[in-house]
């Protein structure tokens, strides 16, 4: 199977979609690298920034599946578009407003937004990029997350430690919004009208869902070391906020390293011999 023609190069198809990943998720990170300053400013508990935390990421998951939906209807680039326009109102809506209620706010629906952009970003890397090399390119979009963690992690403390927490936003809403121009120029319009349906066929194979619910044990395990080393490493080890972040962003990025690695395996292996490699990963994440 081969790219589908018409819908733009495959690498700028894929950098323009991870970077529309990492600003869509950047709302649910900067709480737990800003959470001193959250505290001190708008006198918030820990229990109150791990909440905005777990308010994005649940809303992306509740959202995924009408994420997906709307994308069908709209089509891939406008969905990406919205994604970051609704990240970056968000962030500049919190920032402006300066309160929790605020942040709450720019929480769930920036974890709405990200759902689609999930959903479109798949979609849009899956028409651009021959099958043979695919799970690479999808391994390579979804870094966005990692790196922009790695990104934020190393100068969110430094910079809280600067500037207000809602300057750093208003710089996160403007970055977005220049994700949302550079999606318009490179992300493919693919709408569900142009899919090449085979009539009978299953739309998930069987068992599927058993994937999808290890999916977010793995990520319901895995995010809170991203947002909360920073403040523990600060609060409890007494290591610098600059120094913390370095550490947590070398993490991010071993992890976004060690995701394209595995992706080549994977593509090596080919669709039949994947199975032990995921196991083998299991395993290590259990560990």
């Amino acid at each position: 199977m081969t790219a589908r023609r018409g819908v733009g190069r495959g690498p700028a198809v894929v950098a323009a979609s991870m970077l529309a990943l990492g600003f869509g998720s950047s709302l649910g990170f900067f709480p737990g690298y800003f959470a001193a300053a959250l505290r001190d400013d708008l006198g918030v508990s820990r229990a109150q920034v791990g909440l905005l935390v777990s308010l994005h990421f649940g809303c992306t998951g509740l959202g995924s599946i009408i994420g997906a939906r709307i994308t069908e209807k709209v089509g891939t680039r406008t969905a990406v578009i919205t994604d970051q326009l609704i990240v970056a109102v968000a962030a500049w809506t919190a920032a402006v407003l300066d309160s929790y209620a605020a942040l709450v706010g720019a929480a769930v629906f920036a974890g709405f937004g990200y759902a689609l952009a999930n959903a479109a970003t798949n979609e849009a890397v899956a028409a651009a990029v021959p099958e043979t090399r695919r799970t690479l390119a999808l391994s390579a979009k979804t870094s966005g997350v990692p790196m922009i963690a790695l990104i934020s992690a190393t100068l969110v403390p430094w910079a809280s430690d600067r500037w207000s927490w809602n300057l750093i936003l208003m710089v996160a809403g403007t970055a977005a919004g220049a994700g949302a121009l550079i999606s318009s120029a490179v992300i493919p319009d693919i709408r569900a009208s142009q899919q090449p349906t085979q009539p009978g066929a299953s739309v998930l194979p069987r068992g599927f869902w058993w994937f999808a619910v290890s999916a977010c044990f793995v990520v319901g395990s895995g995010q809170p070391l991203f947002s909360w080393t920073v403040p523990y490493l600060d609060e409890a080890l007494g290591t610098s906020k600059p120094v913390a972040g370095v550490i947590s962003g070398l993490a991010a990025g071993v992890g976004a390293i060690c995701m394209s690695l595995t992706a080549l395996r994977a593509d090596y292996l080919g669709r039949t011999r994947r199975v032990p490699l995921i196991v083998g990963l299991s395993s290590v994440l259990a560990a």
